[in-house]
């Protein structure tokens, strides 16, 4: 789960289920994971594994969890083509996204780490 807050903060919150055998039941073990953007996020889109896509104002972020629940790890930022971002919503296929601008702009974004 991610939500976003108009401070600016952006939370990733991922569970790991456990199963107690003996017991028969399973637990689950919730961390959390923090950002802080420079604006009020706008849109957020996730994808599988914790993945993220988050606009504020005219710029994309893509994020991933680390490992074993460490830092987000920034994939890249962007400026939109258009002005500012109004929309965002996944498309079918792993970490795509169809983005909409202040001006009319529509735009599919792939959510790949800059080699």
């Amino acid at each position: 789960m991610v939500a976003a807050y108009a401070d600016g903060r952006v939370a990733l919150t991922r569970g790991q289920p456990r199963y107690n055998a003996l017991e028969d039941a399973t637990t689950w073990r919730m961390r959390s994971q923090e950002i802080t953007l420079d604006a009020a996020p706008a849109c957020v889109v996730l994808f599988e594994r914790g993945r993220f896509l988050v606009t504020a104002a005219d710029q994309v972020y893509g994020y991933e969890p680390a490992d074993k629940f460490a830092e987000l790890t920034l994939l890249g930022q962007v400026a939109a083509p258009g002005g500012e971002v109004r929309v965002a919503h996944e498309l079918i296929g792993r970490g795509s996204a169809i983005v909409g601008t202040e001006d009319g702009t529509i735009s599919r974004w792939l959510l790949q780490p800059v080699q």
